[in-house]
């Protein structure tokens, strides 16, 4: 009786474990949904001081059925300083980028796992200081030049990331977002935002 117990117990304990993960179906009440958030991560790119840095963004989505999702954003990174003490020594200010990526969704009974492909643009000023004579660039003491100007970028977006359910309309969204191939600088980052579905 003991054992016949025990193992009833374990097959309900299975089975409620087994259909929190279970892959549901849910109703699209509105396609459209819009969000904005913060993140911190990693910048790679030569002759940069600062490898961490934060950013916030702002995004608006359209999803055209359960699975699939067309989302356009915008956002700003920090500044970040160049090298210290050495040269060349780069610098990245006053960056704003604009992105387009496709994602694609699994709804479980809890969450939504999602991964992202996509496309970024940045546009940023870029100052390099370096010990090269340089006609395009200024004097800037003890033998340097600095070369200052605009600079943009194009680079890939991949992600993954969940989202969580707070009520119908509020949704809290966590992924990390990985930008690669860019000719200045990729970033790899967490980042965390409310989504307000329509």
């Amino acid at each position: 009786m003991l054992r016949t117990s025990a193992v009833c117990l374990l097959m309900l304990h299975s089975s409620a474990f087994a259909s929190s993960w279970e892959l549901v179906n849910p109703p699209l009440t509105s396609p459209f949904y819009v969000g904005a958030g913060v993140g911190y991560g990693q910048m790679d790119a030569d002759h940069v001081d600062q490898e961490w840095q934060a950013n916030w963004y702002v995004y608006g989505g359209y999803r055209f059925d359960t699975v699939w999702a067309l989302e356009l954003a915008s956002g700003k990174y920090a500044d970040v300083d160049g090298v210290k003490d050495s040269t060349p020594s780069v610098a990245i200010d006053h960056n704003y980028n604009v992105s387009a990526s496709l994602l694609g969704f699994a709804y479980y009974s809890e969450f939504a796992a999602f991964y992202r492909l996509g496309i970024q643009y940045d546009d940023y000023d870029k100052s390099k200081v370096q010990q090269q004579e340089d006609d395009a660039c200024t004097p800037w003491g003890n033998g340097l030049t600095l070369c200052a100007d605009g600079e943009s970028q194009i680079s890939y977006l991949l992600g993954l990331g969940a989202e969580f359910p707070m009520s119908d309309a509020l949704v809290t969204r966590l992924e990390w977002i990985s930008q690669l191939g860019g000719s200045d600088f990729n970033q790899h980052q967490a980042v965390a935002s409310l989504m307000l579905k329509f």
